[in-house]
């Protein structure tokens, strides 16, 4: 398996994570026990905080998610990293997962070396394999 196959396994596997444990530590517990109508109405929006919130600890304070740490793999963050461009690697990372799955399937199947992912290629902050 190529470097860039593992970084999007990665990618789906931390984005698999995260809803896991959105749906059962924020989700199904707002929804059941505080209050129905404030889920149901503002639901996308507690999604979009929680995601922007759990990526940004684990990539940008820990430099690590949870299936990064599986595979053994870190991120590489500039040392003048400003809020704008982290903001921008996690957009790109829902780009990623949400706009171009064909684009992981294809890239998976097939064999080039240097292939980054759209997060990688526009920010400058790379994921790469601990040693």
């Amino acid at each position: 398996m190529s470097d860039f196959q593992r970084k999007v396994l990665i990618v789906v596997l931390d984005w698999q994570i995260f809803n896991v444990l959105y749906l059962f530590l924020i989700y199904l517990p707002g929804r059941v026990f505080v209050a129905y109508d404030f889920f149901k109405d503002y639901g996308s929006a507690i999604l979009f905080i929680t995601y922007f919130s759990y990526f940004l600890f684990f990539d940008f304070k820990l430099r690590r998610t949870i299936a990064m740490r599986i595979f053994k793999y870190h991120i590489i963050v500039p040392t003048k990293t400003s809020t704008q461009k982290m903001l921008k690697y996690e957009l790109l990372g829902i780009l990623d997962l949400c706009v171009f799955p064909v684009y992981f399937v294809i890239s998976i199947l097939s064999v080039r070396n240097n292939r980054k992912l759209l997060r990688e290629k526009y920010t400058g902050v790379s994921m790469e394999k601990l040693e």
